[in-house]
């Protein structure tokens, strides 16, 4: 199906959506895994919601702050905010409707999907993001490497992505704006990431802290980037027994960021599949 570059949206953000960000981390401590960390209580009082993503195929249940809720997001998992956050947003984005100017504050960038990708990003200290990663077996092994206390290969598939990210950056810069086109076609034409490329790439590092959790292994891996003239300070939360992933991100506006509560929320995470065969 043809779709103008309008409709892209968070395409890019899909799964790794941290792996497009433009920048790399500042820290390069590295936890060793039989330094295994117990998850404390957490910092303020929880209560456990159950939320369906928007299709249906996914029912998640988790544990979040007495006062935020769960929404579905599209990519296909859901979004944990705080109640009045969750209200803030949809009355901007009313009024920014209303006014036709709902990325006037990314005027500067060029397209569609830049400006979406910005203002989740913006966002992601209100909201944290739970997805599933797929059945992606590189995906998957990547993240079974890191349970391994392998990270060279989790930041090595990093680097592959943001290279990429930028090769499809270039490409979309030459193509005309106006015209009609197939997400998985630009996608499948850009060449593969050569050994050269990846060798000449700032190497992205982050910090990694392994916790013993309620029902298995999480590993996280936190990660500090600048996009867009802009600093965000990121966490991922893996889970060893499933394959799914909690992101969230440290702010200045709200009392309680996301990344302050990502790690009892992927703790708690229980999900069930309504996947047709």
């Amino acid at each position: 199906m043809k779709l103008k570059r309008k409709s892209i949206t968070v395409l890019l953000l899909a799964s790794f959506f941290a792996s497009f960000l433009l920048g790399c981390g500042q820290n390069t401590e590295t936890d060793s895994v039989a330094e295994m960390k117990t998850i404390s209580e957490p910092p303020v009082a929880m209560k456990e919601v159950t939320q369906e993503n928007y299709d249906g195929t996914i029912t998640f249940r988790l544990k979040v702050p007495k006062n935020w809720m769960c929404a579905p997001n599209t990519d296909g998992g859901v979004n944990a905010i705080s109640e009045e956050s969750y209200e803030k947003l949809l009355d901007e984005a009313e009024q920014n409707q209303e006014n036709g100017d709902t990325v006037k504050k990314y005027s500067s960038l060029t397209y569609e999907w830049e400006k979406e990708a910005a203002a989740i990003l913006d966002n992601l200290d209100l909201s944290a993001i739970c997805t599933w990663l797929g059945k992606s077996e590189e995906v998957n092994e990547k993240v079974d490497l890191l349970f391994q206390g392998n990270t060279d290969a989790f930041e090595e598939s990093r680097i592959e992505s943001l290279i990429q990210y930028q090769k499809l950056q270039n490409k979309l810069e030459d193509m005309d704006p106006d015209s009609q086109w197939n997400p998985s076609e630009i996608a499948d034409s850009i060449p593969e990431v050569t050994p050269e490329e990846k060798a000449a790439f700032p190497k992205p590092s982050y910090t990694y802290t392994y916790y013993t959790g309620a029902k298995g292994k999480i590993v996280e891996v936190k990660g500090t980037y600048t996009w867009n003239d802009t600093t965000y300070t990121i966490v991922e939360y893996y889970r060893e027994d499933i394959p799914y992933a909690v992101f969230g991100a440290f702010g200045d506006t709200e009392e309680l960021s996301s990344g302050d509560i990502a790690l009892w929320i992927a703790d708690s995470l229980e999900t069930e599949e309504h996947f047709s065969e």
